[in-house]
């Protein structure tokens, strides 16, 4: 009772505090975070775990850890905050069936997370909407600190129904997390930025550090816009303390550098060859099976080095000495201390498991040489991100679903210029950094392999660009209304703000509903295909039959639980039903080793998935069971859907 009353005293005090549009404000972003939540979750949180093979890499980790195995080996994004934070709670739960008797405690943490697969995703999942609906509130407290309320709660908005980012979160991704943390970051950047307070621009810094650990990718998200508002803002520090510390974070960072960058000068040269220390800054690990991954390692390391060179020179000339002090001492070295820190806490394991690393980066390397077929120049690339495929009234729900751009309504092409033009004509400094920084998640797409779906860490930077002009509008039409002397804001603010939202909402509906329904037909579709595909394996082979299931669309839970053993995940006995049933990407040198078995692929995605993929990358492993007269086909599964799988028999003995 007198926690309830405190806590209810607190929060009184809060909405006192706020004024008559803020409290109206925060209504309306609860509306909208419900509407948002609601479309994207129903009926993708209550899938069954084995339907989406995206998200068994996350839970693939977290099953490793629990028992304190941190020899990670996912690194494609990485994800790592995720997947502790997950084991974290996951542990806690545990330890809760434990107290309450709803586990034998004799079994142990892994069988009861196998043993409880369904709820340990829900778990995830879970998680993943708490930092989606995060994102929302903190887009609307940035937008609101640079605009007004009415800017907050457009930008908040134009964020909830985004089919871009909705479709992030109808399945377990790493994207809510890592904008989350993004926006946590810009926020603390802001209110360091109010009380030029060291501690908030170090803490900043920290949570972009763990944000880059969450994707790598989003370093160019989040270090760029604090540099720039450190840079345009600068603060420099006097206090004793604060000063020793950027000097002990400046000391440490710049040594590792220099050797790290001396020694990859060093095997450039072919001065030195192979050594632990080379291993360990990933410039010669395991060299022969990642060539391209450690070649590219080398130039980053170099890279740096001579980011670190310049600054040495700078402090040996006295006429520059001053300047370098003040670089020091600056918030701009606080928050890349911050960042260095933030990502060593978020990703540890890349210290012990760097061939991983490696590995992640050399698939990378190698799938972006297939590209995309009309992605050709730099102007494509804008394009692609900025209108997505095909036009906004096409009448092909899949086509505006598919890849959707940041501009799919009219109206928000007219927002996102005019806001440019008003940054520009306004010179507001702390609104520059966040077109800078829009504009580099744009040009930092260029070279790879595209989905707009990778822009999801820029995306709000573009919102809240499109919310300036209605934000100024806003401001405009209520000083015009106090000079005719009408004086109720918060009916004006109320009018207002849902006039905007709902044609907001109108206009963006459609492209929203058709991108999360198509994505969710996806996996709905398995709920048809699924069953008669595992009726007729069971009924027509054995246990000594070879049964490979295509990555990803027909793989079942033994397939995945056979592809988590070889990833080094321990399978308690009794969890798996079969061993019959194993993992397959499409190539031929699999199928060799074994010379007889079944395949199970899925028509919709497996010419264009495989064949075109190995026919560019490696056309000694194309393998055609349509055409090819080592394979029979054994069963049609097609239930008159979009999709449909085909299970194949092959003999390739002869």
């Amino acid at each position: 009772m007198i926690l309830t009353t405190f806590f209810r005293s607190q929060i009184d005090k809060i909405v006192r505090a706020l004024s008559p549009k803020s409290q109206e404000g925060f209504s309306i972003l609860i509306l909208i975070i419900i509407y948002s939540s609601y479309i994207t979750a129903f009926p993708s949180i209550t899938f069954p775990w084995y339907f989406n093979t995206e998200e068994f890499p996350y839970i693939q980790e977290v099953l490793r850890f629990i028992k304190l195995d941190f020899n990670q080996q996912f690194f494609d994004i990485p994800g790592t905050p995720l997947m502790l934070l997950g084991t974290f709670l996951w542990s806690v739960y545990y330890r809760i069936c434990l107290i309450f008797g709803f586990t034998n405690p004799s079994h142990g943490i892994r069988y009861f997370s196998f043993e409880h697969m369904q709820v340990l995703y829900l778990l995830m999942r879970s998680l993943s909407y708490f930092f989606y609906v995060l994102s929302i509130v903190l887009t609307y407290a940035i937008t609101r600190r640079l605009t007004n309320s009415i800017g907050g709660l457009v930008a908040a908005l134009l964020l909830g129904v985004s089919p871009i980012y909705g479709t992030t979160i109808t399945h377990l991704r790493i994207e809510p997390t890592n904008l989350c943390l993004v926006l946590l970051s810009v926020w603390t950047v802001l209110k360091a930025l109010d009380f030029k307070s060291y501690r908030l621009y170090l803490i900043s810094g920290v949570i972009a550090g763990i944000a880059m650990a969450a994707r790598f990718q989003s370093m160019l998200a989040i270090l760029p816009i604090l540099l720039a508002y450190c840079i345009i803002n600068p603060t420099i520090f006097s206090q004793k303390k604060h000063c020793l510390l950027n000097i002990f974070f400046f000391v440490i960072i710049i040594s590792v550098t220099m050797v790290a960058g001396y020694s990859a000068l060093l095997l450039k040269l072919n001065i030195i060859g192979r050594t632990g220390l080379t291993d360990l800054f990933l410039l010669t690990f395991n060299e022969e099976i990642y060539p391209k991954a450690t070649a590219t390692v080398q130039k980053l390391w170099l890279g740096l080095f001579t980011i670190a060179s310049v600054l040495i020179v700078l402090f040996l000339i006295p006429q520059t000495r001053s300047f370098f002090k003040k670089v020091i001492f600056s918030s701009a070295t606080t928050v890349c201390s911050g960042f260095v820190i933030g990502f060593l806490l978020g990703v540890p394991t890349i210290l012990w498991s760097g061939n991983y690393f490696l590995a992640s980066i050399e698939m990378f390397i190698e799938r972006n040489k297939l590209g995309q077929p009309f992605i050709h120049n730099l102007l494509d690339v804008i394009n692609l991100f900025l209108f997505g495929l095909g036009v906004w009234d096409s009448k092909s729900p899949e086509i505006i679903s598919t890849e959707v751009g940041i501009i799919y309504t009219y109206l928000q092409g007219i927002l996102l210029i005019s806001g440019i033009l008003i940054i520009l004509a306004k010179r507001k400094q702390l609104l520059f950094p966040i077109l800078i920084t829009a504009t580099i998640g744009i040009l930092s797409q260029y070279g790879k392999l595209q989905t707009t779906r990778h822009l999801v860490a820029w995306l709000p930077y573009f919102l809240i660009i499109m919310s300036i002009p209605i934000a100024l509008l806003y401001d405009w039409c209520w000083d015009w209304l106090q000079k005719n002397n009408y004086q109720n804001q918060r009916q004006f603010f109320r009018a207002f703000s849902l006039l905007i939202l709902t044609i907001i909402f109108v206009t963006t509906f459609k492209p929203q509903i058709n991108s999360v329904n198509v994505l969710n037909a996806h996996f709905k579709e398995k709920l048809f295909l699924f069953p008669p595909m595992e009726k007729w394996i069971a009924d027509n082979t054995t246990e000594e039959d070879k049964v490979f299931h295509t990555c990803c669309e027909p793989i079942n839970q033994d397939v995945i639980l056979d592809w988590m053993k070889l990833n080094g995940v321990k399978i308690p006995s009794g969890i798996r039903r079969t061993k019959r049933s194993k993992i397959w990407f499409g190539d031929k040198e699999a199928l060799m080793q074994v010379k007889k078995g079944y395949i199970v692929i899925s028509s919709k995605s497996f010419k264009g998935q495989y064949i075109e993929y190995y026919r560019k990358m490696k056309p000694s492993n194309v393998v055609d069971p349509f055409n090819d007269p080592h394979f029979s086909l054994k069963k049609l599964i097609d239930p008159g859907l979009a999709n449909n799988y085909r299970i194949y028999y092959f003999d390739l003995s002869k």
